[in-house]
């Protein structure tokens, strides 16, 4: 299977061009939660025996209780197929990771770093691709860009929308990150293309882009010129708190500034949501998820959603656009703290096998933000 790792890689990034021309692709991430869920039962004594997993899979099975209970003792929404969607969807990713990191240990390191090698190549060569792209979108000489962001058109290449693209480049810096520090090929073509990747992906003018370029130039200058090792402390979080305000404090405005926007909707009504049904939220396939907007919650005409340009029955194109919402909104303030020990244990995970080399932990952290951004 390691070597399907270039193909995965490919179908990861173009999954949303794929989908519109067969409906067949959309399944992709299903077909790799149910392996990664076989495998895991497969070997359940490897998997309970390392201390995160076993914490996250009890997490897992208590948010599950939740919100089914939830789901049967409010009665919004009780099929069976919604539900089990809802499920796949909430946690495939701890799944997936889970099965990976034990596959992986079956696996000779020597044909994990051909197949990274192969992969790191295909990145290497969309950047080369995109790049010139993204600067003649911003002079308008190629349409690559449907929307206008200070002035400019946001660039999208081939995906269908500058904010899905500006996710991919999680993906693209992880493997290009593991490249240059892993597999220790850090001459000077490769952080050239690593310079172009990191333009291009502001080029998509997201505040999001903004800010882990930011982050991850600052992480660079830190780790290799000036080598200091980085510290988790009161300090350190509130220079990126800080950050954070300062690059996304224009479209927080725009964003939460407009109570007709889709965010400020599922933001403010998740609030609600969760004190309406305190302490365990509404139930899976209810609020936010991709399974209650195909499946159209009786909570978006409840409060109102059904009139809010892209959370409407006929136009659901910004009904995914959240994570934590989607979680207070479906498993209450309770859920919220079980997803956060879920996502620490993740995270404490990652950290251990990294052996404290903070150079790993660059590329960790874009896997790790894009796993948490999406759902």
């Amino acid at each position: 299977m390691i070597k399907l790792l270039p193909l995965i890689f490919i179908l990861s990034f173009f999954i949303r061009v794929l989908m519109r021309y067969s409906p067949m692709f959309s399944y992709m991430d299903e077909i790799v939660f149910i392996w990664a869920l076989v495998y895991l039962v497969c070997c359940n004594r490897r998997l309970f025996a390392i201390e995160q997993f076993r914490k996250i899979v009890y997490l897992i099975a208590i948010v599950i209780g939740i919100g089914i209970i939830s789901n049967y003792s409010h009665e919004i929404q009780t099929s069976f197929f919604p539900i089990m969607m809802d499920i796949v969807s909430c946690f495939k990713v701890y799944i997936v990771y889970m099965a990976a990191y034990l596959y992986a240990e079956t696996i000779d390191s020597t044909a994990i770093q051909e197949s990274m090698n192969k992969v790191a190549t295909i990145a290497q060569g969309l950047v080369l691709i995109m790049f010139p792209l993204s600067i003649l979108n911003i002079m308008y000489v190629v349409d690559m860009g449907r929307d206008m962001r200070y002035g400019l058109p946001s660039f999208e290449f081939i995906i269908s929308g500058a904010g899905n693209l500006s996710m991919l480049f999680y993906l693209l810096l992880s493997v290009l990150s593991f490249e240059i520090l892993y597999i220790n090929r850090s001459n000077t073509r490769n952080i050239f293309i690593m310079l172009l990747c990191l333009f291009t992906w502001l080029t998509t003018l997201r505040s999001r882009a903004f800010l882990f370029v930011l982050i991850f130039l600052l992480l660079c200058y830190f780790l290799f010129i000036t080598h200091k090792n980085i510290k988790i402390n009161i300090w350190t979080i509130s220079l990126g708190l800080f950050i954070f305000y300062l690059v996304c404090k224009d479209q927080a405005e725009v964003y939460m500034g407009n109570d007709a926007s889709a965010r400020y909707n599922l933001l403010y009504g998740s609030i609600i949501n969760a004190n309406e049904y305190f302490p365990f939220g509404s139930g899976f396939a209810t609020y936010g998820t991709d399974a209650a907007a195909k499946f159209y919650s009786p909570l978006y005409y409840k409060y109102g959603f059904n009139h809010v340009w892209g959370l409407a029955p006929d136009d659901l194109s910004f009904s995914h656009d959240n994570y934590w919402p989607a979680i207070l909104g479906q498993f209450g303030y309770v859920g919220v703290l079980f997803f956060g020990l879920i996502i620490y244990n993740l995270m404490k995970h990652m950290y251990i096998n990294t052996k404290n080399t903070d150079a790993f932990l660059i590329s960790i952290f874009f896997i790790f933000s894009n796993s948490v951004e999406t759902k």
